[in-house]
């Protein structure tokens, strides 16, 4: 990243990267630098837009995640406006928007999932919709791969720690791509005062 940011020092997609990195290291002064610069060179990219969204999410100022992402109406425009809803307890909300999220990738069964989600967040709250949630991706898990990381977070919002912990293994093993943001992924913070996950912080290779 710093090698493309030498060579194309107006990259605003370089930028942006680059913010997630030195958030992801803890290094959070640098990493808002960052992230201003990525949106001063790109203000109207819808990618840029999210990214914004989402990094303010990740170093946890929600309102300002919520203004940046309400400006998207887009797919992880929505995931990142419910994933905030969710912090803020706003569930009602996060449910409609994790559905917009459904429906807005137009799969065959969208309609289906989106509904069995909406009745068992109605009959048992989060709980009862993660329990769905979970139980939907698995069966999925049997037309395509699922990403074990996926699996970890929602046993960790059910709170079931044990479970949690295994699935992460499995996504060390794989090499799942989504493991440098473990530190910042807010669905794990129930997992934080654990010494294995700071152990697994370490394995690689990120502050504890």
């Amino acid at each position: 990243l710093r090698r493309t940011l030498e060579l194309s020092p107006n990259s605003g997609g370089a930028h942006d990267w680059y913010s997630f990195h030195l958030l992801r290291l803890g290094k959070r002064d640098e990493a808002f630098a960052e992230m201003a610069k990525a949106r001063a060179l790109d203000p109207v990219s819808k990618l840029t837009n999210v990214s914004v969204g989402f990094f303010l999410y990740f170093a946890r100022e929600d309102d300002k995640a919520i203004e940046q992402l309400q400006l998207s109406d887009s797919v992880p425009g929505h995931d990142g406006l419910a994933l905030v809803y969710l912090q803020k307890g706003r569930y009602a909300e996060a449910i409609q928007e994790f559905e917009l999220c459904i429906m807005g990738l137009d799969e065959i069964d969208a309609k289906e999932k989106a509904a069995a989600l909406r009745q068992a967040f109605k009959e048992a709250g989060m709980r009862g919709y993660w329990k769905k949630h979970l139980q939907l991706l698995i069966t999925e898990s049997k037309r395509r791969y699922i990403m074990p990381l996926e699996v970890a977070s929602e046993y960790a919002m059910l709170g079931e720690k044990e479970l949690a912990f295994e699935w992460l293994e499995k996504a060390y093993e794989e090499h799942d791509d989504s493991m440098p943001d473990l530190g910042l992924d807010r669905e794990f913070d129930s997992l934080h005062s654990d010494p294995r996950f700071r152990e697994l912080l370490h394995r690689i290779g990120l502050p504890l």
